[in-house]
């Protein structure tokens, strides 16, 4: 049985370390694990892409990576479209990630869901889960097949 993922209480907003014998204060902000990525998905894939779609992903995932947990989670502006997800809801393809072991669902990681925009429309959605201050890619979404128009 595959440990699960314990966030752990973030007790302080920095992060101390030391670089060359000086100690840097350094805000806690979002990184990125691919640890879950499902690359070989049917329809969530970034196979036959472009080089431009991979700068765009690079680029905003450089520009998240300097946001906080509470700034992404607050986030409300069209050009990032970031909102949780509603498995339940009649629109959507799937029902789970299905992260857990067999591919069943893994209700910390779905109950943890959000997407993000790559660009307006062009480039489609990021989708994964949000856990302390990592963002678990599971899904590229280039052509917004999650999410029925």
């Amino acid at each position: 049985m595959p440990s699960r993922i314990n966030p752990g209480k973030i007790e302080k907003s920095k992060s101390r370390i030391n670089a060359g014998g000086e100690n840097l204060s350094l805000p806690i902000s979002l990184s990125f694990s691919f640890q879950f990525l499902q690359e070989k998905h049917d329809k969530f894939n970034f196979s036959g892409k472009n080089t431009d779609y991979f700068i765009i992903l690079f680029t905003r995932l450089k520009e998240l990576s300097t946001w906080n947990r509470k700034r992404f989670c607050n986030e409300r502006s069209d050009s990032w479209r970031i909102h949780q997800h509603e498995w339940s809801n009649a629109g959507v393809s799937e029902n789970t990630y299905g992260t857990g072991v067999n591919g069943v669902k893994n209700d910390e990681h779905d109950e943890a869901s959000y997407q993000f925009q790559l660009s307006a429309n062009l480039h489609g959605r990021i989708h994964g889960f949000l856990i302390g201050e990592i963002f678990y890619v599971v899904w590229f979404d280039p052509e917004h097949k999650l999410y029925s128009r």
